[in-house]
């Protein structure tokens, strides 16, 4: 608390009339109306100024009569006793209607201005003034509406009372038929004002509610008419449990935003069901509304009631909604959202097992659920775009949904709902960026493993090599034992007619099936090996007959190539290459050893070779498959 606020406690501790144990809901009356003559007894006032007409009232005999025959007015029993006046139902019998009477306990005057602000203020949620008068003893008699009902403070302290059904079946439930209520007190206030009103004593207490739902703001005894000076200039007036901070620290200097502070402090009680300020002692709890501090409400208050109450409760006027008609249209605004408001909660319903780790997120179950959440949540944004609840279940949504999407390794589906949060999630961008790493290694290996052989083409390439081994030895068979192109004797014509054909056979086999035996690494090396190997095989014949060797010596020379290149073969793809290797050694051995078996040796070392290499790939291929 202020220094200044110290003063001002200081300075209501000597001029309130009331205890300092006096309760927080009790009403503050001027000082005027706090006397009392010898003995306790209230003192009553007659009227000196302004004109009243008679009115003639009796009260009835125990038989039911009027005791004064001539009477319009039969007093017939109590309604209640407040602070300033007492009120009797009476008959009214030239109109045969029961209505309400109300004769001060004190200053006949404030009676007097209690009727004409209330005359002033005609309004459905006004009590109708019917008659003001004089009675015998030239006191005033105040003649209303007589309302049967319940006050709006039993209703909220009982939620049993016998109206609530009545309400609940006008207004649809609980809450919406104390918020209803609560706009209607408004609507009272915003005519009010217009008059120049200030109510000063807005409170549930003071709030009617009538056997159909009609609502009536009542007590008007302590309401200030702007346009005409206080009674008593500094006197401190209306319910410490409610105050604004200005009718304690200045109560002289009060408008129509003060009522909207009571509006706010009365919505603060529909809401806590607690008074707004409550403190151990008066003094206490005008501190409290002096300060008028933002109050944290629960998470089950409507946030957009919780702004309201707190907006509506500034301490600095200018801060809380400029009129009682904003406050009504908040509350309308309220009602209006409430619908979306209740689709979040269905949206948090359905993200629930997904929260708590009932569910999975990466399982197929979740889904769905995060579907029906973020159709939920759509909806509630189209209905209330401002809701900032609407808006954190939309977060939590967004966050909910990437973490399925790493979850399930989508982080292109991550990136998009990640670029919809309203603030930036450095945690959830590193982890997209680590997996998009994840990812793009994964693909430049399956890229890799694509270009290496897998036992799906083991087939093709086995087949691919028998399929040349066949004709590659049928010609050579034909040639080298039919005597065609110089009969068995191997020449060096059938050897270039051989070379040429084996070449062109294998040089047309890839061709043909070029599609498949070039679709990968494994594939090409393997196409390559074999196309080289040949045309290696054509050219080394032909360069040793170029240079005079005869056929044995260019075979041998050949044969020795080929042990190189399977040796190399070996290293290079595949163990297997080696027995190719020392075949072909073998051969070229047994060529140089006996040239006489030429067509013998060089057609078995064709076979030899051929296996070899087939055997070769094999391997290749089922290592390359197995890695």
């Amino acid at each position: 608390m202020s220094s200044d606020d110290r003063a001002v406690i200081d300075r209501l501790r000597a001029t309130t009339h009331l205890r300092s144990d006096a309760p927080p809901d009790a009403t503050i009356r001027p000082a005027h109306e706090a006397q009392t003559l010898a003995g306790g007894r209230k003192r009553t006032s007659t009227i000196t100024g302004p004109f009243l007409p008679s009115i003639t009232l009796s009260e009835a005999t125990t038989d039911g009569t009027a005791a004064a025959p001539s009477a319009d007015l039969l007093v017939t029993s109590l309604l209640g006793e407040g602070g300033m006046g007492v009120v009797h139902m009476a008959t009214q019998r030239s109109l045969d209607r029961s209505v309400a009477v109300k004769r001060p306990l004190e200053s006949g005057e404030s009676l007097v201005e209690e009727a004409r602000t209330m005359a002033r203020v005609e309004h459905p949620n006004v009590v109708p003034v019917h008659a003001l008068g004089r009675d015998a003893r030239d006191r005033p008699v105040l003649v209303m509406k007589r309302v049967q009902g319940a006050s709006f403070r039993d209703l909220l302290r009982d939620e049993a009372h016998a109206s609530w059904p009545t309400l609940i079946a006008r207004w649809g439930d609980r809450d919406r038929a104390a918020l209803g209520i609560l706009g209607e007190v408004a609507d009272a206030l915003e005519l009010a004002h217009a008059r120049g009103i200030v109510h000063r004593d807005v409170k549930p207490e003071n709030v009617m509610v009538g056997e159909f739902g009609e609502v009536y703001l009542l007590d008007w005894g302590i309401a200030r008419r702007l346009d005409q000076p206080a009674i008593e200039t500094g006197s401190i007036v209306g319910t410490p449990g409610y105050m604004a901070p200005e009718m304690v620290a200045s109560p002289d200097d009060v408008d129509a935003r003060t009522d909207v502070y009571l509006l706010g402090a009365t919505l603060h009680e529909i809401l806590t069901h607690t008074l707004r300020h409550r403190g151990s002692s008066l003094y206490e709890t005008l501190g409290l509304a002096l300060e008028s501090a933002p109050i944290t409400y629960d998470a089950s208050v409507p946030e957009d009631l919780a702004a309201l109450a707190n907006a509506a409760t500034q301490l600095d006027r200018s801060a809380r909604p400029k009129s009682a008609a904003a406050f009504r249209t908040a509350l309308r605004e309220h009602e209006r959202h409430r619908e979306a408001l209740g689709m979040v909660q269905d949206a948090r319903a359905a993200m629930a097992p997904l929260a708590d780790g009932t569910i999975p997120v990466a399982d197929e179950r979740a889904m769905p659920l995060l579907a029906e959440a973020g159709a939920s949540i759509a909806a509630a944004l189209r209905a209330h775009p401002d809701g900032a609840s609407i808006r954190a279940a939309r977060e939590e949504h967004l966050v909910m949904s990437i973490e399925r999407d790493l979850a399930i390794e989508s982080p292109a589906a991550a990136r998009a709902h990640l670029g919809q949060l309203s603030a930036a999630r450095a945690d959830l961008a590193q982890r997209i960026t680590e997996l998009e790493e994840k990812l793009a290694r994964a693909r430049s290996s399956a890229a890799a493993l694509a270009e290496l052989d897998t036992s799906s083409t083991i087939r093709l390439r086995t087949l691919a090599l028998l399929g040349a081994f066949v004709p590659i030895v049928a010609a050579t068979l034909l040639v080298r034992t039919t005597g065609i192109l110089g009969g068995a004797v191997m020449t060096p014509e059938s050897m270039v007619w051989t070379d040429r054909t084996t070449l062109a056979l294998v040089a047309l086999g890839l061709w043909f099936w070029r599609a498949r035996m070039f679709a990968n690494r494994g594939n090409r090396n393997v196409s390559w090996f074999g196309l080289v190997g040949f045309a290696a095989v054509a050219v080394s014949n032909q360069v040793g007959l170029a240079m005079g060797e005869t056929v044995p010596q260019a075979l041998a020379h050949t044969y020795v190539l080929l042990a190189y290149g399977f040796a190399v073969g070996s290293i290079w793809m595949h163990p297997r290459f080696v027995l190719g290797s020392l075949t072909s050694f073998a051969i070229a051995c047994l060529l140089v050893a006996h040239p006489e078996h030429v067509i013998l040796l060089s057609t078995t070392g064709m076979i030899a070779v051929l296996s070899a290499v087939v055997g070769g790939v094999v391997g290749y291929a089922q290592r390359q498959a197995r890695q």
